[in-house]
């Protein structure tokens, strides 16, 4: 979120991102895998992929879905994001 101008609102510094990271926590091993929508800023994709390469995770990039949309697939029982939350 820091690279984003969202952040002249909500002035997260440095340290406060580095605290609050995901890559500053340990992964339980429980199964992820991360779901980003392509329509996303540049900053939240580069996010998910940090993360699973630092997790190593999948990272699915839906095509046409961003921040908002991006979990519909589970309205659906044969999408993809479905399966991969039921596997």
């Amino acid at each position: 979120l820091r690279q984003t101008t969202m952040n002249d609102v909500l002035r997260i510094t440095s340290t406060e991102a580095r605290d609050e990271s995901p890559l500053s926590h340990g992964w339980s091993g429980v199964p992820v895998t991360l779901w980003v929508g392509s329509d996303e800023r540049p900053a939240f994709l580069d996010q998910s992929r940090w993360l699973s390469a630092h997790w190593q995770v999948p990272v699915v990039v839906e095509p046409g879905r961003h921040h908002f949309d991006v979990i519909e697939g589970l309205q659906d029982g044969r999408s993809q994001l479905t399966a991969a939350l039921l596997s």
